[in-house]
């Protein structure tokens, strides 16, 4: 780098079309380039609460220590029923901790990038990332009420 040049970078947020997004290859210059940008943006934050939510469920599904709750019954019914905590094969376990280690690396992975384009100050970039979460939360957050442990039954979220 030459010494007469500058990193300067936007520290406040604008909404412009012409940034460097993420790599020093990566520069938008166009409208449609930051549509493709926000789009990929957007999807990758619907895509990490995607990938939490499966997480939950995995680690549910591995447990099998989870009550299914649909709403039709009520508490006190579910107080009634037994909850056995199942023993799985050592295997199932490995398995299930590998694909919980893979899942976690992919969820670390999408949540640093998202992070990083919201650093680029770019308010474009900024609204894709609280629409993508709260588009991600929609679609995927409701898994939470259905599969919870049983601890979480009195009322707990």
């Amino acid at each position: 780098m030459d010494n007469n040049q500058s990193m300067a970078m936007q520290m406040s947020f604008y909404f412009g079309d012409t940034f460097t997004l993420l790599f020093p290859t990566w520069k938008i210059h166009s409208a449609w380039q930051l549509f493709g940008a926000v789009a990929a943006t957007f999807f990758m934050a619907v895509c990490q609460e995607g990938i939490k939510m499966l997480r939950m469920l995995l680690l549910y599904w591995s447990t099998k220590t989870a009550v299914v709750n649909f709403g039709a019954i009520g508490y006190s019914q579910l107080q009634s029923q037994t909850v056995k905590r199942v023993r799985r094969p050592w295997h199932h376990l490995v398995m299930s901790h590998l694909l919980q280690f893979l899942l976690h690396t992919m969820q670390v992975g999408v949540a640093y990038l998202v992070m990083l384009a919201v650093m680029t100050y770019n308010g474009w970039m900024f609204l894709a990332v609280v629409f993508g979460t709260s588009l991600g939360y929609l679609a995927f957050g409701w898994i939470r009420y259905l599969f919870r442990p049983p601890e979480m039954l009195n009322g707990g979220v």
